[in-house]
């Protein structure tokens, strides 16, 4: 069986990895074979900050985030109360559902032009796992 590879150019890239676990983190680590840079973050507030701090060529974003505490998440939740009939797990549940998404949004402005990164986002659902560029 033939291992991907991720083409990477030099040594010196840079790979924000967002996410709320670590799979993310190691499985690239291991397909890059020491070819690039993997830095994870926890949440928004994590990244943001390496964001406004340091350069990545690329932001791998996990779009589920069902093992953040509710209050690392991002998001309107307030707003959604009312989309879910003012059920609190509902929203809470559909922001960790798509907090990929919610955290894109806020690292967006954290990107200057010169510096924008690209963003690839990641969704696992049932074992199944969609890409999002």
């Amino acid at each position: 069986m033939n291992t991907p590879r991720i083409l990477v150019a030099s040594k010196t890239t840079r790979i924000l990895v967002v996410e709320d676990g670590f799979e993310y983190t190691r499985a690239l680590e291991r397909i890059a074979d020491g070819a690039a840079e993997f830095v994870r973050a926890a949440d928004a507030e994590e990244a943001e900050g390496l964001l406004r701090r340091s350069a990545f060529d690329a932001v791998f974003l996990d779009v589920v985030f069902d093992r953040t505490p509710v209050e690392r998440l991002v998001g309107r939740g307030d707003e959604l109360d009312g989309r879910f009939g003012r059920n609190a797990a509902g929203a809470t549940e559909h922001l960790a559902n798509r907090q990929g998404f919610y955290i894109a949004d806020v690292l967006a402005p954290a990107l200057s032009p010169a510096r924008r990164a690209p963003f690839i986002a990641i969704a696992r659902r049932n074992n199944n796992v969609s890409c999002r560029g």
